[in-house]
């Protein structure tokens, strides 16, 4: 999904997967690197313009949010954001988009500010973690996963292969970005969750063994439970 609103481009792995790459939650000292891996991802779209650059970082995420990275010793090499939609118009006022899907859809996960290094694309990083995205949720017994994409990015084979649906949206709630082109609502209902992550697996194979992402599934999606829970 390059350039877009929920990150670069779902890509196929074409190149060997880098040995040194780590998997893990962001901490605090990551902010900078992927404030600026976010603006550098949202500048250079060619989809939609940003008007405000400090609506991408980090400091304006949900505090409840969780920020998935991949590094390479100290670099951000990709990242992507969770964020729990207990309802439908939380969903919409975290996409900042029209998500109308039925009761059935909800509680959501969200997922969004996706941005790849440009060094490192063609690995199947913004895939590998999109699939993560989908374990957390279902680790969380949540209804869904959704995100918005925006028209005419290539996006649309790799996530229909990963069982996602889409459709064109109503995006006159978008604040962060001025759209260029039409918006899409790309969803993944809980039916669709044990497939998605197989094949992700099978597809990305490399990256799964490297980083072993089971316990940090587990982990995300405890967070979100107990976040569900809490209210």
């Amino acid at each position: 999904m390059e350039n877009s609103v929920l990150g670069t481009k779902l890509e196929l792995t074409t190149r060997k997967v880098d040995s040194s790459f780590k998997l893990h939650i962001a901490h605090q000292a990551q902010n900078p690197a992927i404030d600026s891996l976010r603006q550098h991802a949202y500048r250079n779209a060619g989809y939609f313009s940003l008007p405000d650059p400090s609506t991408v970082l980090r400091q304006r995420d949900p505090k409840e949010s969780i920020c998935l990275v991949i590094s390479r010793e100290t670099v951000v090499v990709a990242t992507v954001r969770l964020t729990l939609g207990r309802t439908r118009r939380d969903s919409e006022s975290i996409l900042e988009g029209e998500a109308a899907l039925g009761p059935e859809y909800f509680p959501s996960l969200a997922l969004c500010r996706g941005a790849t290094h440009p060094e490192y694309r063609g690995q199947g990083l913004m895939a590998f973690l999109v699939s993560m995205g989908v374990a957390s949720a279902q680790a969380a017994k949540l209804s869904s996963t959704l995100g918005l994409q925006a028209e005419g990015t290539h996006h649309f084979p790799a996530m229909q292969a990963a069982g996602w649906s889409s459709r064109v949206v109503v995006s006159d709630q978008m604040k962060t970005v001025r759209l260029n082109t039409k918006m899409n609502l790309v969803f993944l209902h809980r039916t669709g969750f044990a497939q998605s992550v197989s094949r992700s697996r099978d597809r990305h194979s490399q990256l799964h063994q490297l980083l072993n992402p089971q316990n940090l599934i587990e982990q995300v999606g405890a967070h979100f439970t107990k976040l569900y829970n809490s209210n």
